[in-house]
Protein backbone atom coordinates (compact mmCIF):
# COMPACT_ATOMS: atom_id res chain seq x y z
CA UNK A 1 0.00 0.00 0.00
CA UNK A 2 1.78 3.45 -1.12
CA UNK A 3 0.33 6.25 0.69
CA UNK A 4 2.30 8.72 -1.17
CA UNK A 5 -0.52 8.21 -3.91
CA UNK A 6 -3.28 7.52 -1.26
CA UNK A 7 -6.41 9.93 -1.64
CA UNK A 8 -8.64 11.71 0.70
CA UNK A 9 -11.76 13.02 -1.19
CA UNK A 10 -12.89 16.09 0.18
CA UNK A 11 -14.93 17.48 -2.51
CA UNK A 12 -16.41 16.07 -5.63
CA UNK A 13 -13.49 17.90 -7.72
CA UNK A 14 -10.78 18.63 -4.82
CA UNK A 15 -8.65 15.91 -3.93
CA UNK A 16 -5.79 16.09 -0.27
CA UNK A 17 -2.83 14.06 -1.14
CA UNK A 18 -1.15 12.94 1.90
CA UNK A 19 2.19 13.86 -0.15
CA UNK A 20 1.34 17.27 0.14
CA UNK A 21 0.00 18.02 3.58
CA UNK A 22 -0.76 21.00 5.47
CA UNK A 23 2.81 21.98 7.47
CA UNK A 24 3.31 21.85 11.33
CA UNK A 25 3.26 25.72 10.73
CA UNK A 26 0.07 25.75 8.57
CA UNK A 27 -1.46 23.92 11.65
CA UNK A 28 -0.36 26.10 13.92
CA UNK A 29 -2.03 28.64 12.04
CA UNK A 30 -4.99 27.23 11.64
CA UNK A 31 -5.15 26.37 15.46
CA UNK A 32 -4.68 30.22 16.33
CA UNK A 33 -7.35 31.00 14.05
CA UNK A 34 -9.51 28.88 14.75
CA UNK A 35 -9.11 30.17 18.53
CA UNK A 36 -10.05 33.23 17.07
CA UNK A 37 -7.43 35.19 16.39
CA UNK A 38 -6.64 37.20 13.19
CA UNK A 39 -4.07 37.29 10.63
CA UNK A 40 -2.24 39.93 13.00
CA UNK A 41 -2.24 38.51 16.10
CA UNK A 42 -1.05 35.36 14.65
CA UNK A 43 1.85 36.74 13.04
CA UNK A 44 2.58 38.09 16.63
CA UNK A 45 1.92 34.79 18.12
CA UNK A 46 4.33 33.47 15.66
CA UNK A 47 6.87 36.14 15.51
CA UNK A 48 6.46 35.85 11.69
CA UNK A 49 4.99 38.67 9.56
CA UNK A 50 1.30 39.27 8.77
CA UNK A 51 2.07 39.03 4.70
CA UNK A 52 3.58 35.43 5.88
CA UNK A 53 0.37 34.31 7.62
CA UNK A 54 -1.40 35.09 4.96
CA UNK A 55 0.49 33.02 2.73
CA UNK A 56 0.18 30.28 4.92
CA UNK A 57 -3.23 30.64 5.03
CA UNK A 58 -3.85 30.45 0.80
CA UNK A 59 -2.05 27.52 0.35
CA UNK A 60 -3.87 25.98 3.04
CA UNK A 61 -7.17 26.94 1.77
CA UNK A 62 -5.72 25.37 -1.34
CA UNK A 63 -4.45 22.44 0.02
CA UNK A 64 -8.26 21.86 1.87
CA UNK A 65 -10.47 22.97 -1.10
CA UNK A 66 -11.81 25.70 0.38
CA UNK A 67 -11.86 30.21 -0.24
CA UNK A 68 -12.72 30.94 3.48
CA UNK A 69 -11.17 30.94 6.71
CA UNK A 70 -13.88 29.16 8.32
CA UNK A 71 -14.30 26.49 5.66
CA UNK A 72 -10.27 25.94 6.64
CA UNK A 73 -11.14 25.57 9.94
CA UNK A 74 -14.13 23.26 9.77
CA UNK A 75 -12.86 21.27 7.36
CA UNK A 76 -9.16 20.47 8.97
CA UNK A 77 -11.76 19.32 12.32
CA UNK A 78 -13.19 17.54 10.43
CA UNK A 79 -10.05 15.77 9.03
CA UNK A 80 -8.64 15.72 12.78
CA UNK A 81 -5.73 17.88 11.74
CA UNK A 82 -6.60 20.46 14.58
Amino acid sequence: NDTATTEIYIFPYTTLFRSDPLSEREIQVLRLLAAGLNSTEVAEQLIITPGTVRNHIKRIHSKLGVHKRFDAINRAQELNLI
